[in-house]
């Protein structure tokens, strides 16, 4: 009897679907089994080394594997949750990861297209633009290092882009003209605009500069007062 009539009495099934079902369990065991999975690698590596055409099967397969997205989260949750936990590991990942994109051409651009890609379609994303947006606003907020470098560059383009420039104008004016029509946002610069004044007016430099517009406008209203009639000229 041959081994693939074994197979088949044994589960009932054909040998092309015993092999399916024998790949789908060890798949769902690899995406479900982190300490198989550690098991597997010595073995997995010999294999590979020994057997070119086994290599190549596993490449093809994994290829396949990483086409669905419900294969994919799972070891990626996995290494998410394994950098989390261990440090040490995280960081060695990071070390070879960096070596490599130095001294591997090849590798960097896959690395820079791959990542081109991934932000490409993250960007369609709403929920992941506005945590993008939370986040920089954050580091923003709390790393002055962070928003300087940033503001150092807006004011590089915006000096040395005319359409860059142009567009921000344009941005801004859209932006002010929105929330000139939300009561809320007008109440709220008011009342930011009366705490400035307070706080300015405790500042004896900024209340003798305020006396000294006021005095020289009044002068400028009386000039042009008198040139309009000849007899306060006279």
């Amino acid at each position: 009897m041959e081994p693939s009539d074994n197979i088949a009495g044994l589960s009932g099934k054909k040998p092309d679907e015993s092999c399916s079902l024998l790949i789908e369990r060890q798949s769902n065991r690899y995406q479900n089994d982190p300490v198989y999975v550690k098991r597997q690698r010595p073995r997995q590596g010999k294999c590979y080394q020994d057997d070119p055409v086994y290599a190549q099967r596993e490449r093809e397969r994994k290829k396949e594997l990483r086409k669905d997205p419900a294969n994919g989260e799972h070891p990626r949750a996995y290494q998410r949750e394994h950098h989390k936990n261990n440090p040490a590991y995280a960081e060695r990942k990071k070390s070879r990861q960096r070596e490599r994109y130095q001294n591997d051409p090849a590798f960097a651009q896959r690395e820079r297209e791959r990542s081109r890609k991934n932000k490409k379609a993250l960007r369609k994303d709403p929920a992941y633009r506005q945590r993008e947006k939370d986040r920089q606003r954050e580091r923003y907020k709390n790393d002055p290092a962070y928003a300087e470098r940033i503001k150092a560059r807006q004011r590089a383009r915006y000096h040395n882009d005319p359409a860059y420039a142009k567009r921000e104008k344009e941005r801004r004016r859209e932006k002010i003209k929105a929330r000139r029509k939300d009561p809320a946002y007008v109440h709220y610069e008011r009342e930011r605009e009366r705490e400035r004044q307070r706080e300015l007016r405790k500042d004896p430099a900024y209340v003798e500069h305020k006396r000294d517009y006021h005095r020289e406008y009044q002068r400028k209203r009386r000039l042009r007062e008198s040139r309009k009639d000849p007899a306060k000229a006279g």
